[in-house]
């Protein structure tokens, strides 16, 4: 990333945030305005959604337009702003992934989520619809701060995240070559994810592209490089081992997820999840509901 000198650019930290759900919003009105809003660059996610008017997105690299149903996502760390606003409005959706309540990287295995993030795309209008009741309800529970907000502004977010998705791979708009080659290694990630020998070199080959172009594909998508998302996947994998399988001891749940060292693993999910594999699992052992009785399944 380019070095940039701290009085050139505005930096947005962690100041939307409340509470530990990684998520905030916010909706903001620019009335016709041909200036350019001051070019900055943040330490969380923003997915922004373009709910009225027109404008253009500026990057260091160039820009593009803006119209009603644009929907784009700028990582941490993206220099970027805004310029010739025509009564436009934006609803950004702030997040940090390693403090969702769902597994982000998970998510990211999922065809057509790569889809979503890795190029602007544009919401038909009834498109734009559908989704302005999600965003709208994540605007009031960020207000009301009831109790459970935390929860429920991850499940709008979860569903705003997959109808999104599906808006974009329907989208008449042709795709980036990029995302069906990341979704490919994705797979690939999740078949082998318990091999311990892969390597990121190896990942790359197998999948025909040099290192460095998987670097590129997974900063610009994931927002880590290969080996990290890597060790997250497998982190990730570990936890729900040990809240669902009592029968593997955590040394079998290391080898499980491709960890040869359980003592590199036991300090890995402790840099992750602030405790150790063994103090996790009593924690869900301890809170695991009763089993619940079989219903028959409905017709819906």
């Amino acid at each position: 990333m380019k070095h940039r000198n701290p009085t050139d650019f505005k930096v947005e930290m962690h100041w939307h945030f409340y509470g530990e759900c990684g998520i905030s919003i916010s909706a903001t009105k620019y009335p016709d305005d041909p200036g350019t809003e001051r070019m900055h660059f943040h330490d969380f996610h923003e997915l922004v959604v373009v709910m009225e008017g027109t404008g253009r997105h500026v990057l260091e690299s160039g820009s593009y337009p803006l119209f009603k149903g644009s929907v784009f996502l700028v990582p941490p760390g993206i220099v970027h702003g805004y310029s010739d606003f025509r009564n436009c409005e934006l609803v950004n959706v702030l997040f940090f992934p390693e403090q969702l309540l769902f597994s982000w990287e998970k998510l990211l295995t999922i065809p057509g989520i790569p889809g979503l993030l890795d190029e602007p795309f544009r919401l038909r209008p009834r498109e734009l619809e559908e989704v302005r009741p999600l965003l709208l309800s994540m605007r009031n529970e960020r207000r009301e701060k009831k109790p459970d907000f935390e929860l429920a502004m991850n499940a709008d977010f979860l569903q705003l995240l997959f109808a999104l998705s599906r808006f974009c791979n329907n989208s008449p708009n042709p795709r980036p070559r990029g995302v069906p080659r990341l979704n490919n290694i994705l797979a690939f990630l999740n078949e082998h994810l318990a091999d311990a020998s892969i390597q990121v070199a190896d990942i790359a080959e197998k999948n025909g592209m040099t290192l460095k172009t998987m670097e590129r594909l997974f900063r610009k998508n994931t927002g880590l490089p290969p080996g990290a998302f890597l060790a997250s996947l497998r982190l990730e994998r570990a936890a729900e081992l040990l809240r669902n399988n009592s029968e593997l001891s955590v040394t079998e749940v290391a080898f499980h997820c491709g960890f040869s060292d359980s003592a590199y693993f036991s300090r890995a999910f402790r840099k992750k999840y602030a405790e150790s594999p063994r103090e996790y699992r009593k924690k869900y052992a301890a809170s695991a509901p009763p089993p619940r009785r079989k219903h028959p399944e409905s017709d819906l």
